[in-house]
């Protein structure tokens, strides 16, 4: 079993093919808070792709790790399932994890790391940056453009 791909996400959505509509596939999230810091409304959509020997059904585990390495939040576990994708090809899963609302201990590099029981099978990234205070336009302070 292995991870095709992930993303952050701003809201996921599926066509009546079950084809996956993503909207705002991000990486970074930027925050004005000294302290606490929390995850907009966002989700992790990853794609999975395992053998038939492997079987239909898999249980999963996510892990998010702050910039110390260690458990940024207590870890999720889902049931994927996994379905054909044609004679003789790899079987398909795909997880909607929810992590809005997520509190954040400090900005930094945060990854998002998916396991099938103690074996990792793939992660992304996402980093925790202070946003740039924007300039204060010349009319605020008293004077003109020029």
């Amino acid at each position: 079993m292995e991870l095709r791909y992930a993303h952050l996400v701003d809201h996921v959505t599926f066509d009546p093919l079950g084809k996956p509509i993503l909207v705002g596939i991000f990486d970074v999230v930027r925050t004005t808070a000294a302290t606490e810091i929390r995850m907009p409304h966002a989700f992790v959509f990853a794609s999975f792709s395992a053998s038939p020997l492997e079987g239909t059904e898999q249980t999963l585990e996510v892990r998010l790790t702050g910039p110390d390495g260690e458990d940024a939040v207590p870890r999720q576990t889902f049931v994927l399932r996994f379905q054909p994708t044609g004679a003789r090809r790899a079987f398909v899963g795909q997880a909607v994890v929810n992590m809005s609302q997520i509190t954040l201990q400090s900005e930094g590099e945060y990854t998002i790391r998916f396991y099938h029981g103690d074996t990792q099978i793939g992660e992304t990234a996402l980093r925790v940056e202070t946003a740039p205070t924007p300039p204060v336009p010349p009319e605020a302070l008293g004077g003109t453009e020029s």
